[in-house]
């Protein structure tokens, strides 16, 4: 056998070095791939993240110009609004991440204060989307707001019958409960913790009540009954603050017990009771199962002047007493005779008539029978506005130049027009009214207050002739929304003109009665500078009414009361009313009594105040949301693939 090479030994040698040698290369190389596929998707979050940063950049972006400016119109005419495909920089950064986004849905801006936007954020090309409804929060998100849980200082029937007057009851009650005010109307005033309620009337929630839906008061709750089950179908928060019973609503209880505090701490209207919320060992009842909840308070609007803008640019706009009555159909009503042609908008005229009435005989006055959808053809925008006479009108209100004993009523339609005594079609069982044809509001008394030292005249109506007060009833299709320097009389049903089914025929399913279909785009806002009232006047103010054509009334609106309250003229009026339904939302400064307070058989017995759900997806009157200052917020997020959907134009290169 032959000798073993060495040289042979150290090839084998060379060739196990270099197969080892890239094994360990290859296991590098392998080793090396994956750490740079490790550190890849960790840059890639980075850019994910810098893109949802950019896109909520721009839901802050147009959130604030829509609050600083107010309606979606005006963001739009902003040249540097990320708009149109327009990609801007996130604030502070030039080459970083960029932003746009666009409108999805604006329709409801002006009613419901709701947009839909979709906004686009893209950094190193990486794109992200999010879509996000935004909501102003107005009254209408609730069935129920109140700025004050007493009632209005000005209250015909209120306060005079407890021996304060106007001015004093607005300087003791006008403001919430928790605020320092005068304990009573004494010499010298003295200042109390809160205000006293003893002095100040209020209406206390009580069984029998129902509220079905949010309701929120500025103000503390008053409640007359510690079991209230079945009296609230939603969520009852308060802006009472955090306090120790005597100036703030404690956490045990944040409401008065209406029905004990009246009678508490002895037997005069002036005493002041220095805690009238319950907190835990005194007599009343702390720690129920529905204690409301604190939320802030939600301001209502001073004033409807810039409705009135909105009725004399795109609207009708009509200056002192005026009647209007929806009928099924589409069309409406109108009797204004001191309204000047010359001052309204041509589509809220009928050709060839003149809605003022002559000096020479004021009792001649026109009725228009106008067309909805005519009048949106030609523009009409959907907001009606009942304005006072104008002071500098060369002509007087047209009641004040009626003989004596004919100062009422203020307006007599024409009753060519429209024969008042013929029964609707709505309800089924709704009385006609009684007599005198040409019916008119207030209906004439027998007693002029102007000429009579025993003056039984309506005490609403009294002194204010040329105000402006609209009077309502009818069926209405489309979209309104109604506001009245003075006040809105409701003087029949006013309901949605889809309400033709059982639950509007049959007043005892009190759980559906008056409801609109789910369906129905009708809407219809009433928002009057004093009151809203139900025209349910004493037989001493006037005659020739049958109080059966309020009986089981309806009211199918949204109501934001600025100044005043919802009640009705004459709670003790002896004819049986039955119940009294709101179907919509009810907000209002004051809080005053529609249902009679010892129910005997007369008058209204309950109330039934029921939201609106059309009001929280699709449906609300027009240009109510723009009286509101409340913030926009984000309710509603959603992320979009960016697959589905594409930009206005391409982002630009990194």
């Amino acid at each position: 056998m032959s000798a073993r090479d060495p040289r042979d030994e150290r090839g084998v040698a060379m060739i196990l070095v270099i197969v080892w040698t890239t094994v360990v290369l290859l296991l590098v190389l392998i080793t090396t791939q994956a750490i740079l596929f490790t550190i890849r998707p960790s840059d890639l979050n980075e850019t994910s993240f810098q893109a949802l940063a950019a896109a909520e950049a721009g839901i802050d972006d147009y959130r604030t110009r829509l609050q600083l400016l107010g309606t979606p119109s005006a963001v739009a005419g902003q040249a540097d609004a990320a708009l149109g495909g327009k990609w801007r920089p996130i604030p502070g950064s030039t080459t970083g991440p960029t932003f746009t986004y666009e409108v999805i849905d604006d329709t409801l801006a002006a009613q419901a204060g709701t947009v839909r936007l979709r906004s686009f954020g893209n950094y190193r090309g990486q794109t992200r989307v999010l879509e996000v409804l935004l909501r102003k929060r107005t009254t209408y998100d609730y069935a129920y707001v109140s700025a004050n849980e007493t009632i209005a200082p000005n209250t015909p029937t209120g306060y005079p019958n407890n021996s304060l007057s106007y001015a004093d009851a607005e300087r003791l009650c006008g403001n919430v409960w928790y605020v320092p005010a005068y304990k009573a109307n004494d010499s010298p005033l003295q200042l109390g913790t809160h205000r006293n309620s003893r002095v100040c009337r209020f209406i206390g929630i009580q069984p029998g009540d129902v509220y079905d839906g949010d309701v929120h008061s500025n103000d503390v709750w008053y409640f007359n009954d510690g079991n209230l089950t079945g009296v609230f179908g939603g969520r009852v928060t308060t802006s009472c603050p955090p306090g120790d019973g005597s100036n703030g609503c404690p956490a045990e209880q944040r409401w008065i017990a209406g029905s004990q505090v009246a009678t508490s701490a002895g037997n005069k209207n002036s005493d002041y009771y220095p805690t009238e919320i319950s907190i835990p060992g005194n007599s009343l009842q702390p720690n129920v199962a529905w204690n409301p909840q604190y939320d802030t308070p939600l301001d209502l609007p001073a004033t409807p002047a810039a409705l009135r803008q909105k009725a004399i640019d795109k609207g009708c706009y009509f200056r002192g007493p005026t009647r209007i009555r929806w009928l099924e159909g589409g069309s409406l009503l109108v009797t204004s005779p001191d309204t000047r042609n010359a001052s309204i908008n041509s589509f809220c005229v009928q050709p060839g008539k003149s809605y003022r009435a002559t000096s020479s005989n004021p009792s001649s006055q026109t009725t228009m029978l106008l067309d909805y959808a005519t009048m949106v053809a030609a523009g009409f925008n959907g907001v009606l506005y009942v304005d006072s006479v104008a002071s500098d009108d060369t002509q007087p209100p047209s009641c004040q130049v009626k003989t004596t004993g004919t100062r009422y009523p203020y307006v007599i339609p024409d009753a060519a027009t429209f024969n008042e005594e013929s029964p609707r079609t709505f309800p089924a069982w709704q009385a006609p009214l009684s007599s005198g044809a040409p019916f008119g509001f207030p209906i004439p008394t027998t007693k002029d207050p102007q000429n009579q030292s025993n003056n039984t005249a309506d005490p609403w109506a009294a002194g204010y002739c040329g105000e402006g007060i609209a009077y309502v009833q009818g069926a209405y299709s489309g979209a309104y929304t109604l506001a009245a320097a003075w006040d809105i009389v409701v003087t029949g049903h006013l309901v949605d003109q889809q309400l033709k089914s059982a639950n509007w025929q049959t007043p005892a399913t009190v759980s559906t009665y008056g409801i609109p279909p789910a369906g129905s785009t009708n809407s219809l806002g009433l928002i009057p500078g004093r009151f809203l009232y139900v025209y349910l006047p004493n037989s001493n103010w006037a005659t020739g009414w049958n109080h059966l054509n309020v009986k089981d009334l309806v009211i199918n609106a949204a109501v934001t009361i600025l100044n005043g309250c919802f009640t009705v003229q004459d709670q003790s009026i002896n004819a049986a009313l039955g119940n009294l339904f709101v179907i919509g939302s009810l907000a209002q400064k004051y809080h005053c009594r529609v249902e009679r307070e010892n129910y005997n058989g007369q008058g209204y017995q309950d109330f039934y105040l029921r939201y609106d759900r059309r009001y929280a997806r699709t449906v609300a009157p027009p240009s109510m949301a723009d009286l509101f200052t409340e913030p926009w917020k984000v309710v509603q997020v959603s992320e979009i693939l960016p697959d589905a959907v594409t930009p206005a134009s391409p982002p630009p290169a990194s």
